[in-house]
């Protein structure tokens, strides 16, 4: 897999870059679609052939590995072969690109969730994040549900924006879609259920290798942003996640600039399951914040859309 730096120069990547972001943005409001969806089945039948929870866990973790490379390495080949027969190159990284993204409007989603709230609409704000989340919606408080669409904001802007961002910058299209489908697999086969404890251990800990920096990108800019006399504290709270392989700094960080609390128990199969406070010296978040949220996010991207926009410009001009 070529790095887009090597294949063609650094502003011509930005630019497919923020036009394919911008297409996609178009297509998520006129035409709603999901481009993984097979992809998805394939994963769910494969679980259900060789994931047997009468095996030991070390036999589900090592069907797990084989059944992440078995997926993987007959694609790659394969679209890293018609690669070199395609002659309009940006316009395949393009496509690639494009089947990289997914939920690139969460930021609509959790606005709406908020908007529902308001009009005292729990049923509908629930419908909706059930569309984004694992957990179970149904029993929900207002509380929770506020809660839950600022944790998905952050998670899914880190998965699914930032480091497929991240990627196609670095290491170019084909490498970009790659994670693309290591993330499928990784939400197809999740921890949290108990079918895939082990089973889905191996691609979950793939996944958060490979959001490690741009989730630390991302958490540094929501403090960047958050310049007041707190900023010191917030840095000293969370710096404690920072060398951590998982997305915790950013929940953290998130809950520190908003002054609430996230994080906490929630409820998957029915059984409430226990995970990590964020902030547990602040408020219980409010409608309110999910709005906080998504200025804060938006202008996280602008920051870190400026840092490689500003490079690209000035490369385009000299």
């Amino acid at each position: 897999m070529e790095s887009a730096f090597n294949t063609s120069d650094f502003t011509q990547s930005i630019a497919i870059l923020f036009t394919v972001i911008a297409i996609k943005l178009l297509l998520s409001k006129l035409a709603p679609h999901s481009p993984m969806k097979y992809f998805q089945f394939y994963c769910t039948r494969l679980a259900e052939k060789v994931n047997k929870p009468t095996n030991g866990q070390s036999q589900q973790v090592t069907a797990g590995v084989l059944a992440t490379l078995i997926t993987l390495t007959p694609i790659v080949i394969i679209l890293w072969l018609f690669e070199s027969f395609v002659e309009v190159t940006y316009l395949w990284q393009a496509l690639l690109l494009f089947l990289a993204f997914d939920k690139i409007d969460i930021q609509s989603h959790t606005k709406q969730i908020a908007k529902y709230l308001t009009s005292n609409k729990k049923f509908e704000a629930k419908e909706e994040l059930s569309k984004f989340v694992l957990r179970d919606t149904k029993q929900l408080s207002t509380l929770g549900l506020s809660k839950a669409s600022i944790e998905t904001l952050v998670l899914t802007t880190i998965q699914q924006i930032l480091t497929v961002c991240f990627i196609f910058i670095c290491f170019g299209a084909l490498t970009a879609f790659t994670y693309r489908l290591i993330l499928e697999m990784h939400y197809s086969w999740n921890q949290k259920l108990s079918l895939y404890q082990y089973f889905g251990a191996f691609v979950g800990k793939l996944v958060e290798l490979i959001q490690w920096l741009p989730c630390r990108a991302f958490s540094l800019s929501l403090l960047v942003i958050h310049l007041t006399g707190d900023f010191l504290l917030i840095f000293r709270l969370a710096k404690r996640h920072f060398f951590r392989f998982n997305n915790n700094i950013a929940i953290a960080v998130m809950a520190l600039t908003l002054g609430c609390k996230l994080g906490g128990p929630a409820i998957y199969e029915g059984e409430k399951k226990q995970r990590p406070r964020f902030n547990d010296h602040g408020k219980q978040p409010e409608i309110s914040d999910i709005i906080h949220a998504n200025r804060k996010t938006s202008a996280a991207l602008v920051l870190l859309s400026s840092i490689i926009l500003i490079p690209a410009i000035v490369m385009f001009r000299s």
